[in-house]
């Protein structure tokens, strides 16, 4: 069984990631600059991350996940055990 999984994605202005929950923690490494829209189950909220600047969350985090911004965004995600 891999320790970890990993995606990238390029998601176009208005793109989103769909709907799930985040069974495992991961870190997320932006390809570009990220203008997130972030649609949590309380409500939503823009978070802008600069190309190159991890962030790590832990498991069970549940949203969908929106480019918000007026360019196309890439970023990676690595889920771990």
């Amino acid at each position: 069984m891999p320790l970890c999984e990993s995606f990238a994605g390029i998601f176009e202005p208005g793109a989103d990631t769909g709907h799930h929950t985040h069974g495992l923690g991961y870190v997320v490494v932006p390809m570009t600059d990220c203008h997130f829209l972030i649609e949590e189950e309380n409500g939503s909220r823009h978070v802008d991350v600069a190309q190159g600047m991890p962030y790590r969350r832990d498991a069970g985090i549940s949203h969908n996940v929106v480019n918000g911004g007026s360019k196309p965004m890439s970023f990676i995600e690595i889920e771990y055990k």
